[in-house]
């Protein structure tokens, strides 16, 4: 007679269940998803950073571009690596890495569950559990929320960003949002609707449209 399973690895077999599925929707739908307002200025940082690393530091222009050296580069780096040698566009291997990413819990979790362990002495087991059912819970209801917006907004209109900041504090269009704006209507929007971006300053407001 086989032995019952405890219920510790029956928790672990449908732990590894769960990730399977979700790994297998995660290749299936990575590439499905739109750009973010950040998307196209975190791909650019990722470029001056490699320049800076493969001219022995001697390139530093990705130290003055806008604030993003505040906030580590490491993703971004990673990214563009993997696009050298994958036959991905930069934005959906950026996808990808991302479901590698919140799969395997790196990122957050090299920093949370550490601080559980050895500030407040909880378990490693549970350390990680933790960690993992708050990424689950958190990153599931961010696809969730981004695929209902693409949904009710495809054929309408579709929201691209929300919010950043201009270091001059005017209204006009830089020339990284131009590009950004070019990204998206070449990514999302090439034969099916106009592309509308609208820069909100204190004193200004202005806005700019792009025809397919």
């Amino acid at each position: 007679m086989p032995a019952r399973r405890s219920t510790g690895q029956t928790c672990d077999v449908l732990a590894l269940a769960v990730l399977a599925v979700v790994a297998v929707i995660a290749g299936l739908t990575f590439s499905d998803y739109g750009l973010g307002w950040d998307d196209y200025t975190h791909a650019e940082y990722a470029d001056l950073l490699l320049k800076m690393f493969g001219s022995g530091f001697t390139d530093t222009g990705a130290l003055s571009f806008a604030n993003l050296y505040m906030y580590g580069g490491g993703f971004d780096m990673a990214a563009a690596l993997l696009h050298k040698i994958l036959p991905l566009g930069v934005f959906e291997t950026r996808r990808l890495l991302g479901a590698i990413v919140g799969l395997t819990g790196v990122g957050g979790g090299s920093l949370m569950t550490p601080l559980l362990v050895l500030l407040f002495g909880v378990p490693a087991s549970v350390a990680v559990g933790t960690d993992l059912l708050y990424a689950a819970v958190t990153k599931a209801g961010g696809t969730l929320a981004e695929r209902r917006l693409t949904r009710l907004a495809r054929g309408r209109v579709y929201l691209c960003g929300t919010w950043h900041s201009h270091p001059d504090g005017s209204a006009h269009m830089s020339g990284r949002d131009d590009r950004a704006m070019t990204a998206h209507a070449e990514k999302d929007a090439p034969d099916l609707r106009p592309t509308l971006m609208i820069i909100v300053a204190q004193d200004d407001v202005q806005a700019h449209l792009r025809l397919p």
